[in-house]
């Protein structure tokens, strides 16, 4: 269940962690597919990028689906038309660190270290969306605080924005090797293509 920046007020000292093993490329494909009508009404396109078809990670699953639903609702909302958002997740010694980046107004420098006070809205370049209570990207970082991990962001403005975290691999997790490389359209359809072996399994996006 994912539950929206509004709905949730917690600090990091107040975050209860629920923690199970679960494979983190299937919790973004199905995040991403939950906002399908963003991206059908902007025109955006995903292109994901996995170190394998499935890397397991130790976390509380419910609460990284709220940290990839709102960088990615983030990256859609300042986003411009007919785009592309890149999503990649890679092995990093014994973490998964997971990139969300964006083409979009990008964050101006001034701005930056403020992006993770809560309520704080940047300048009119990332204020067009009214809709937002301003809690996002605080709890997202929260969260993460919560796992002991960490949560980086790159941004220039006019240029896009991506927001790098990190999480435990689950212990005896083996990478298999392949790259799996994933286009997602707003035609609502996954192509997906392994590296190696060069083949393509399509698959319908859930309604």
């Amino acid at each position: 269940r994912l539950v929206g920046s509004e709905m949730c007020i917690e600090t990091a000292k107040t975050v209860r962690l629920e923690i199970t093993t679960f494979d983190i490329n299937s919790v973004i494909k199905h995040t991403i597919e939950t906002l399908e009508g963003s991206c059908k009404k902007k025109g955006i396109k995903f292109s994901l990028t996995f170190s394998g078809t499935a890397l397991n990670v130790k976390a509380d699953k419910g609460k990284i689906q709220q940290v990839i639903y709102n960088l990615v609702d983030n990256a859609i909302k300042f986003s411009h038309d007919n785009s592309f958002i890149y999503v990649t997740v890679k092995e990093k010694g014994d973490k998964a660190q997971i990139s969300i980046k964006d083409t979009g107004s990008g964050i101006a420098k001034k701005d930056i270290d403020k992006i993770w006070d809560r309520f704080y809205k940047s300048d009119a370049s990332r204020g067009r969306d009214k809709k937002g209570s301003g809690l996002g990207l605080s709890i997202t970082k929260e969260i993460i605080q919560a796992h002991e991990e960490h949560i980086d962001v790159i941004s220039t403005a006019d240029v896009g924005t991506e927001f790098i975290f990190t999480l435990p691999l689950a212990k005896g997790d083996v990478n298999n090797g392949r790259l799996a490389a994933i286009n997602i359209s707003n035609e609502d359809t996954f192509a997906l293509s392994v590296a190696r072996s060069g083949t393509k399994s399509p698959a319908k996006a859930a309604d």
